[in-house]
This record gives structure tokens, C-alpha cells and sequence, in this order.
């Protein structure tokens, strides 16, 4: 098996110095796809390209020349020139690792016998979520309702040429982790340990809010009309529900071994990249397309 990891980024350096060196540990080669950083992001991966033993385990694509709508993300043609990279090195079996998630550390003496056993015949391999809830420290995780440990996501699958992403017949290309003809799987492998992918999203309610915010401007610009403000909120809100929470500790042996990098490479509390896009966006298109969104105070349209 020669497992490919494939990460898009985008301003990620308040946390891609953890979670590349994390994914690379079970990884053979990692592809960064890098959507116009503006921040440090490529210095820190060029520097761990120069910490491996073999520099041709971390592939870097810069997508700068390829955007031509300053407020789309273009997901699927991201992450299809990252499957297109790691056809050319041969892989096996894709992982989808995004820029803000990492494997347990429980799992990772396992993880690559798991995805060569339970792939094959179209399907992918899922694991459970965790999310650490409003837990900067990383000490807790959200298990009631959508945030239930036991609910899935891709992390990945055994290579076919039927596998590509591609946009909707109406141009719409986001939200999509799984490739096209890929099998879902409908319940994810739960290790005998737990744990699963961790995704860092959820590690402050400020940046849970931005990030629904973004998203809720960026498909009114990219794609009008296609869903109403509604439609938008009742999409994105449901990570800010509150009320009936329930939580449960994250082990010390989920982390065993990543102390180091979190302690170096992880600022939960640094203003996300949406924020100041989202901005841009009100700037650029004015109060009207926005009014009608729930942008939880992020930016305050009053002002502009």
C-alpha cells in the first residue's frame, strides 16, 4: 500500500505545524494544495520539508495561478489536482486530511493495517469525529446529538478510476469530501480504544462563528440565488446549537506523543483567516447581499 495524504491550506499557520507533522507520521507522502496564503503557512511547510529524511514525502502545489474569483473556494478542483498529484506517484489509497484535523495518537500504531483491511471494492474508510468543543486546551469533546463520537467522516479510500470530484451541473463545487462513486460508508470503524479524527474547528465558539459566517457570505457571492438566507443559516448554524450539551474528557492517550508540536505549532486562540475575508467581502459587495444572514456580530454591517 502506498498511502497518499492530501491536505488543502489556506492561512493555516495557527496550526499546520502540528497537523502536517502529524499527518506525515502515518502517511507516505502528504500533497499541500495552498490556496493564496497570505500568512507564514509555506514558510512552515518548506521547513518540514527539510526536516524529513526524504524531501519527496511532502508535495507542495501552489494554487495561486489557478483562482480567478477572489471570494470562491473552488473545493473540487482542489482536491481533484490533489488526486491527479498522487496518481502520478503511484498511490494505492488516498487520505482526505484537512489542514485543521489530526489522527489520535492511539491510533496510529494501527491506522494503516485499518484502511488496507477495510478498503477495496469502492469504499471508503470512515472514522469517528471528535470534537473538542470550546476546548482550546484539548481536554474535552461534544458528544450529544451531530457531534456523537460514533458519527463518521472520510478519512480514506483505495484508489479507482471511477474516483474524481467534480463540480454540480450547476457550478457548484463545495462541501463535498468523499469523491464521486466512492461507497459511503454508513457507520465509521470504531477502534477498539476510540478516538478518531479530530477536528480543531471546533476548539473556540469565536472561530465556529466566523467560519459559519464565511461560509454563509462566500456561497451568497460565489453562487446567487442558488439558497435563500435561510436556507444558509439552517446549512451552517448547526454547529453554534446550544443547549442539552453533553461532554466527555478526551484521554491523555489520544495525544500521547503530540504534546511537543501542540505546545510549538498550535494558537487556538489567533483570528481565523475568515475573518478578515469576510470583511473583504462586505467590502467589496456592499450591505445588501448580507443583510439577511445571521453573521453572530462577526462583522458589523451597521458600520459599512
Amino acid at each position: 500500500m502506498k498511502l497518499v495524504g492530501t491536505m488543502l491550506v489556506k492561512n493555516e499557520d495557527w496550526v499546520i505545524g502540528f497537523t502536517l507533522r502529524a499527518a506525515l507520521q502515518w502517511c507516505d507522502v502528504v500533497i499541500v494544495y495552498d490556496d493564496q496564503s497570505t500568512d507564514s503557512t509555506v514558510d512552515i511547510i518548506r521547513e518540514i520539508s527539510r526536516e524529513l529524511d526524504d524531501s519527496t514525502r511532502l508535495h507542495y502545489i501552489d494554487g495561486e495561478a489557478e483562482e480567478i474569483h477572489p471570494h470562491a473556494w473552488r473545493e473540487m478542483q482542489q482536491r481533484q489536482r490533489m488526486l491527479n498529484e498522487a496518481r502520478k506517484i503511484d498511490a494505492t489509497h488516498v487520505a482526505v486530511v484537512d489542514a485543521d484535523e489530526f489522527l489520535t495518537a492511539n491510533l496510529l500504531p494501527t491506522i494503516r493495517t485499518d484502511i488496507a483491511r477495510t478498503t477495496g471494492l469502492r469504499r471508503g474508510f470512515a472514522l469517528p469525529m471528535v470534537s473538542p468543543y470550546d476546548s482550546p486546551d484539548l481536554k474535552r469533546r461534544r458528544i450529544d446529538g451531530s457531534h456523537n463520537s460514533r458519527g463518521g467522516i472520510l478519512l480514506a479510500f483505495e484508489d479507482d478510476k471511477a474516483h474524481n470530484w467534480s463540480k454540480a451541473g450547476d457550478g457548484y463545487q463545495h462541501h463535498m469530501r468523499p469523491p464521486t462513486n466512492l461507497q459511503r460508508v454508513h457507520q465509521a470503524y470504531q477502534p477498539p480504544t476510540g478516538g478518531g479524527i479530530v477536528h480543531l474547528q471546533y476548539v473556540t465558539l469565536e472561530r465556529l462563528k466566523v467560519k459559519a459566517a464565511w461560509y454563509k457570505a462566500m456561497e451568497t457571492v460565489t453562487y446567487p440565488g442558488r439558497m435563500s438566507a435561510a436556507q444558509l443559516d439552517a446549512k451552517y448554524d448547526w454547529t453554534l446549537k446550544r443547549g442539552g450539551e453533553q461532554y466527555s474528557p478526551i484521554p491523555d492517550a489520544w495525544l500521547n506523543g503530540y504534546e511537543d508540536l501542540i505546545g510549538k505549532h498550535y494558537r487556538p486562540h489567533q483570528d481565523p483567516w475568515q475573518l478578515a475575508a469576510l470583511k473583504d467581502m462586505v467590502e467589496s459587495h456592499g450591505i445588501a447581499p448580507f443583510t439577511s444572514l445571521n453573521l453572530h456580530g462577526v462583522v458589523d454591517l451597521a458600520t459599512h
